[in-house]
């Protein structure tokens, strides 16, 4: 891996964890923070470049000297303005991809399983799979972001790796974590169909795992990689390990089709509101955690030598610290 390394998402709970092992194992790290997020960096020896993926300004003077980029930065939320997604998903890749393509650095960004659209519905879904319409704003930006780095790659011989994480969970995750405990406390049905089907759920420490060997492989350029913990692990299982160890009423189930007739309702009548908050139901959740789809990580497995680091058992008693303080503070 050519070093310095540039980690854009910096503050973020993939680039936290990300920073953490590159620091540990020796690295030249340089962080890109939101200005007004430069109070959250807690890293030795990092050093900080200031900056919005959305300038291109900034982007090129981080950007300087770099050899490999790790580019996180995206709204990661499953609702909002599309505005917002296409600026920072798509155009801050543009910015990132472009500048270092003129430093001749290697890239590994991370994608999103929501590129496979509502084919998420129906298959098992291996890299090559061509996509379904994407099912919300943060699906559809994820796809265009793909898109556009493989035709920058295209152009100017940039190394591209792109790398899509199945559902990233662990001490810190706001959305397989924190909301899944608030809505077991609330006492939301959370478990379409009973849940009985695979979550395609990834731990944090093997994301991270798997973005470094996409970014040590010479090989991997060009190539995608569906990245998850591969141990078949249902919702169901999941979410009751989470209301054990939060202390929260168990996941309760509510069948597809009430699923389906809710959201159909819900998410279009939500956009009239005047409201930025999310609606509590939608279709991108309805796609990612209502069927029971499959991620192959035979690519990943021959081609990077990827292996889960954190077995499922392992990480949950890792999470029960976590989860304990968030139980003191809700």
């Amino acid at each position: 891996m050519k070093n310095p390394i540039l980690v854009t998402g910096a503050t973020g709970f993939i680039g936290n964890a990300l920073i953490h092992r590159l620091t540990r194992e020796g690295h030249r790290v340089r962080a890109f923070v939101l200005p007004a997020e430069k109070h959250l960096a807690a890293w030795h020896g990092v050093e900080l470049a200031e900056g919005d993926v959305t300038d291109p300004q900034s982007v090129e003077s981080a950007m300087q000297g770099i050899g490999t980029v790790f580019h996180l930065a995206a709204v990661v939320q499953d609702f909002g303005p599309r505005d917002w997604f296409e600026a920072v998903t798509v155009q801050g890749t543009r910015n990132v991809l472009q500048a270092a393509a003129r430093q001749n650095a290697r890239v590994v960004f991370t994608s999103s399983i929501t590129v496979y659209g509502d084919k998420l519905q129906t298959e098992t879904l291996a890299e090559d799979t061509p996509w379904g319409n994407a099912c919300g704003v943060y699906g559809e930006a994820k796809q265009r972001q793909e898109q556009l780095a493989w035709e920058i790659a295209s152009e100017t011989g940039l190394e591209v790796v792109s790398v899509r994480p199945c559902n990233v969970w662990g001490p810190g995750s706001k959305l397989w974590v924190d909301s899944v405990v608030a809505e077991l406390r609330r006492g939301t049905p959370s478990l379409i169909d009973g849940g009985t089907f695979d979550g395609g759920l990834l731990h944090i420490d093997n994301l991270v795992e798997a973005l470094l060997l996409a970014a040590s492989n010479p090989k991997a350029a060009g190539r995608a990689y569906n990245i998850s913990d591969d141990q078949g692990i249902t919702w169901a299982r999941y979410f009751s390990d989470l209301a054990t160890r939060s202390n929260s009423p168990r996941p309760r189930p509510i069948p597809r089709w009430v699923a389906r007739l809710l959201v159909m309702i819900i998410e279009p009548l939500w956009k009239l509101l005047p409201t930025k908050t999310r609606p509590p139901l939608n279709f991108e959740s309805y796609n990612l955690v209502g069927f029971p789809t499959r991620f192959p990580i035979t690519r990943a497995r021959e081609e990077l030598g990827y292996r889960p680091v954190v077995q499922y058992d392992e990480a949950m008693k890792q999470l029960e610290a976590y989860l304990e303080q968030k139980i003191k503070t809700p």
